[in-house]
């Protein structure tokens, strides 16, 4: 307080001292007595974490120091953003350099925080510059700042330091980038700025200025090395930071993903075969092959870019350049009647016309589906979306966004969701949620991607959903179809290979015994001969049914011939055993009557124990393979 009140040079730099130990220490700073305005700003611009004074407010009612708070710009701190603030305190605002935190929220990038160096040096303390230069930082119009937004992208995706060149007046800026903190859908970037000046006009004619703006024409710039199957990315040349080696085929197919608009893939997959591009590029008559993709651009619109690979002479590998620029080319329909022939097949009738065949697509499309303009309101949905929410008609939601409607009982995260497809044109898949439907919660996984114009920008989105119940059904079907025999609804043979493996674990591990129950019914044959099939698939219905309740809970069965039945059961006993194989025997045996139809059963039965290794196996593995015969 004693420091602050003095207002000399000599006590700044006290404090200054201060605060500078206590971050090399892991302290966290207080200051008191902060009275003003300047104070404040003072403290703020050398990194001090916290203050107090009455430039908070003198001592008042809690209601009215908030709203004074309130008034000098100041919010509250909730507590899930403690650990977020928490880490701007470890940014060190004493380097001595120009220093800017740059927040990313809101898909866009924001000013947080610039000390006085750093404003003298981009916009040389004027607050109309700061406010253009933060907007250009926000556009793709010029290519410096492409560059520069591509490498802040890429630190916070990774979180790898980086050291990026941005051109200013003539010289160039070297920022060192750091990701100090990500969270729920913020990130906060520390960018120290260090200025390279051009020492004299015979430096803007040396190599390494020319290749420095190189870069801010080309997208990407790599070398793809064939013979070991990598490539790296230059971000710049001659820095170490510049340089991210990945594996080919996932860089490639990575970047097919995300970048590439999914009309032009098999084009983007045939041009980096990787296993022809020695013989084309050998074959092309400049020593280089090029090709145009629609690309999606940091904001999601496409944008035509020229892809180009070209050898670099090598005695021992096969290493190639590959650059990536916006196309030059203004006409660029050869390439969209290339992605139409991929899926549709020409006719000269009307009958495959794109409004026919849309109008069929939709219509008959099997999950709930719809598609919504770029300010999220809906412009369509088929059949399946109102049965699901119980609508008679779309015009009951036309117009409409999601929170409009009130079915999310959260809606933020649909709602941050849908606004990164529209702005980001990134595709989101299986991503679950919860809405209210017919007055229940229900749970869904959604699914939207973008839907572009004819120039290529973000018009609208699409999706659809499935329910999670939905979900389990089609689960249940599958888990039937291949573990569940469709006659008896027992286990089939897979089944039972499934239900063995489970019974020789506790075995083995848990030291429970269990019995194999073989069991042969000799009259199916000749029942077969005299009701048919379907009569004779209803007996072993019957049957199933029967050993069903014998067996319970305590056991398992299945199928494993059109005859045959194999039961698991876990025993503490023999009488247990025996007690079972009666039980089986008899309740078999007085089935007389299925349907309208009478009959007599005979049971064959053998008993198999895993004790008896060399007999147990052979018996499973001859019944499997419907060899089973009766042992005495």
């Amino acid at each position: 307080m004693a420091f602050l009140k003095s207002d000399t040079q000599r006590a700044r730099d006290i404090i200054i001292s201060i605060i500078s130990m206590d971050k090399r220490i892991g302290n966290r700073t207080l200051a008191e007595g902060v009275e003003t305005q300047e104070q404040f700003k003072f403290l703020r611009e050398i990194g001090c974490e916290k203050i107090q004074g009455y430039y908070l407010g003198r001592p008042r009612p809690y209601d009215e120091t908030i709203h004074n708070c309130f008034e000098k710009g100041i919010t509250v701190e909730l507590g899930c953003w403690k650990a977020y603030y928490d880490a701007i305190m470890d940014v060190n605002f004493l380097t001595g350099h120009a220093l800017l935190l740059i927040e990313y929220r809101d898909h866009a990038y924001h000013i947080l925080f610039a000390n006085q160096k750093s404003r003298e040096l981009f916009w040389q303390g004027d607050a109309e510059k700061y406010k253009q230069w933060e907007e250009a930082l926000n556009t793709y119009t010029q290519p410096s700042v492409r560059y520069l937004r591509r490498g802040l992208h890429r630190v916070m995706l990774n979180g790898e330091d980086e050291e990026l060149a941005y051109p200013l007046n003539g010289d160039f800026v070297m920022m060192a980038c750091h990701r100090v903190i990500s969270y729920s859908g913020r990130c906060l970037l520390a960018v120290d700025c260090r200025l390279h000046k051009i020492a004299h006009e015979g430096d803007l004619f040396r190599p390494a200025y020319f290749l420095r703006n190189l870069f801010y024409l080309y997208d990407k710039v790599a070398t793809i090395n064939l013979t070991k199957h990598e490539i790296i990315e230059l971000t710049q040349p001659q820095l170490r930071s510049g340089l991210h080696k990945l594996p080919l085929g996932q860089a490639l197919a990575e970047y097919a993903e995300q970048s590439i608009y999914h009309a032009n893939r098999k084009r983007f997959a045939d041009f980096f075969d990787i296993e022809t591009i020695p013989e084309r590029v050998s074959a092309a008559k400049l020593g280089s092959i090029v090709e145009a993709f629609r690309t999606k651009g940091p904001d999601g619109t496409l944008i035509w870019k020229t892809h180009r690979i070209a050898r670099i002479a090598s005695s021992e590998q096969d290493i190639y350049f590959c650059v990536v620029r916006v196309s030059d080319a203004q006409d660029m329909s050869h390439y969209e009647e290339k992605c139409r022939a991929q899926y549709v097949l020409p006719s000269d009738g009307e009958e495959d016309s794109v409004e026919l065949l849309w109008k069929n697509f939709i219509t008959g499309f099997p999950l709930p589906a719809f598609w919504k303009d770029n300010q999220r309101r809906f412009r369509g949905v088929n059949q399946k979306f109102l049965d699901f929410y119980d609508f008679d008609s779309v015009q009951e939601l036309l117009d409409s966004t999601d929170e409009d409607m009130n079915w999310h009982v959260h809606p933020e995260p649909f709602e941050r969701d849908e606004h990164d497809v529209l702005e980001k044109g990134i595709t989101i898949r299986d991503v679950p949620g919860q809405c209210l439907a017919r007055g229940v919660q229900r749970n869904i996984l959604a699914t939207k991607w973008p839907v572009y114009d004819v120039q290529g920008n973000i018009a609208g989105l699409m999706g659809y959903f499935v329910s999670a119940e939905a979900l389990a059904h089609v689960q249940q079907q599958s888990h039937e179809a291949l573990f569940v025999d469709r006659v008896t609804r027992l286990a089939n043979v897979k089944g039972l290979l499934f239900l063995l493996a489970q019974y020789l674990d506790e075995y083995r591990f848990g030291y429970r015994n269990f019995v194999a129950v073989f069991i042969r019914i000799c009259a199916i044959d000749r029942l077969l001969r005299r009701y048919g099939e379907e009569a004779c698939n209803e007996l072993l219905g019957c049957i199933a049914d029967e050993i069903r309740r014998i067996v319970g809970p305590v056991g398992a069965s299945g199928r494993f011939d059109r005859n045959q039945f194999l039961v698991f059961s876990q025993y503490t006993s023999q009488e247990e055993v025996r007690d079972l194989g009666q039980r089986l025997r008899t309740g078999i045996e007085a089935i007389h009557s299925f349907g309208q139809r009478s009959c007599t059963l005979f049971v064959e039965m053998h008993m198999a124990y895993p004790q008896d290794q060399s007999d147990f196996y052979e018996d499973i593995i001859a019944a499997l393979l419907g060899r089973w015969k009766k042992k005495s």
